[in-house]
């Protein structure tokens, strides 16, 4: 019987000794544990949710069944490219005289400074009249107003379905 492992009046307690290599990887696996919870720290500082309101026009016809985008431009960055299709309030967004509300999740931006609205033009009649998109920055208690007032429509004035817009 190994001398190390013996148990008896002489050795009251079982001793064994831990190889170095094993306090090493133990030390690097903590470190690589450490690291990863600081870059998901790090992300999760750089994260902000974005609370979007947009109002589509009181007119006959301006609601849309389209695919409804949007990108956010800040001074720091901007989002991707964001599909609009689960309003909080109603199942069917974008309908005449209503307001949808979206909730998304992006890298920080900075201050916003422009946005891209507009749609893929899908589906039967989908011009859509678009009064004003508001936008709230949790992180920075910020409510910003871009107001558009337009059909986004193949068929109406200039042919446009997406457009830039500036508080």
């Amino acid at each position: 019987m190994n001398g190390e492992f013996s148990v008896g009046a002489n050795k009251p307690e079982i001793q064994r000794d831990i190889p170095r290599s094993f306090v090493i990887r133990g030390d690097k696996q903590k470190n690589d544990i450490d690291n990863n919870l600081n870059k998901e720290e790090s992300q999760a500082r750089n994260v902000t949710e974005y609370t979007i309101k947009v109002y589509t026009g009181d007119k006959r016809g301006a609601g849309t069944d389209a695919n409804v985008h949007i990108i956010l431009f800040g001074n720091e960055d901007k989002s991707e490219v964001f599909q609009l299709s689960q309003s909080l309030e109603h199942q069917n967004p974008f309908e005449r005289g209503k307001v949808d509300t979206f909730k998304i999740k992006t890298k920080r931006l900075g201050s916003l400074y422009s946005i891209e609205i507009g749609h893929d033009g899908k589906g039967f009649a989908s011009g859509w009249f678009l009064e004003k998109v508001e936008i709230t920055d949790a992180s920075r208690n910020s409510v910003y107003c871009f107001y558009c007032n337009r059909w986004l429509s193949e068929d109406e004035s200039d042919g446009l379905t997406a457009v830039q817009l500036y508080p």
